[in-house]
């Protein structure tokens, strides 16, 4: 119990102390024999750190241009006005999301060419609205616009108007205007060859983009065996020392040599 205890100690010194082993072990090959493979161990260990870089994306918006800034803000103000009718409610949203998409996705011709299709069908819902609200609900005295409903079986008892079918159409009128703006400046965009000027621009940094990530790759590899390297040199070299160390610690008769002398060969060698 008392050698295990002394032994214990001792291996805490080892570690801690490396550079008074000579005055610190005791004599015994026990002692030695732990001090060897503590120390083999530790320089057979190595640390590779990862040179890891982290890509900063440039991609803020696909399209910075000002003709699609202009629709996709001008889009909102229209689906907030479409309520006068629920089919224009209905194909504004659709416009309105397919526009929305385009601030953090990019868009092939089919899909820019979709949202100004579907545009054209918004003008066309609200400029029929309009025209429906002024020719149908002229002689109406009740209307209600969601629906697009109304009543005109009214008599002479009934004086007051409550359908304002003027400010209805109105808005129907103002809402086809924002859509018609917004079919106009995707098909700027589309056909005055900004749209391609800018897919190639991003396509190009893609490009280059994926040949400094396979760059950064290689170099980190190289770094990696760089290091390697010389923890394999190492280690060889350790594990080629063991049986001259075990000789000049641990003769075969089992005999004690003094740290003196063990200096003193290890010199020599």
């Amino acid at each position: 119990m008392d050698a295990l205890a002394h032994w214990s100690i001792y291996s805490f010194t080892c570690l801690n102390r490396t550079y008074q082993l000579d005055s610190f072990l005791p004599h015994s090959p026990v002692h030695y024999e732990h001090f060897r493979f503590v120390s083999f161990r530790f320089v057979s260990c190595s640390f590779l750190p990862y040179f890891g870089k982290q890509q900063n994306t440039p991609n803020r918006r696909p399209y910075s241009n000002a003709c699609v800034i202009t629709a996709q803000i001008l889009s909102i103000f229209a689906f907030l006005i479409s309520w006068i009718w629920w089919v224009t409610f209905i194909i504004s949203f659709i416009v309105m999301v397919l526009l929305q998409i385009i601030w953090c996705c990019r868009q092939n011709r089919a899909g820019i060419m979709a949202s100004i299709v579907v545009s054209f069908i918004s003008f066309i819902a609200c400029l029929f609205s309009a025209i429906w609200a002024l020719v149908v609900w002229k002689g109406s005295n009740w209307c209600a616009p969601f629906f697009f409903i109304s009543d005109d079986s009214y008599d002479d008892y009934y004086s007051y108007d409550y359908c304002p079918e003027g400010a209805w159409a109105a808005v129907a009128f103002f809402d086809a205007a924002l859509w018609l703006a917004v079919a106009g400046c995707m098909l700027y965009f589309e056909f005055s060859g900004r749209h391609a000027a800018l897919d190639k621009r991003w396509s190009d940094q893609n490009t280059s983009t994926s040949d400094e990530n396979v760059a950064t790759v290689a170099a980190e590899m190289g770094t990696v065996e760089q290091i390697r390297a010389p923890s394999a040199t190492v280690t060889a070299a350790a594990t080629a020392n063991v049986p001259v160390a075990r000789a000049m610690l641990m003769p075969d008769n089992n005999s004690c040599i003094p740290p003196a002398e063990v200096s003193k060969k290890a010199e020599e060698a």
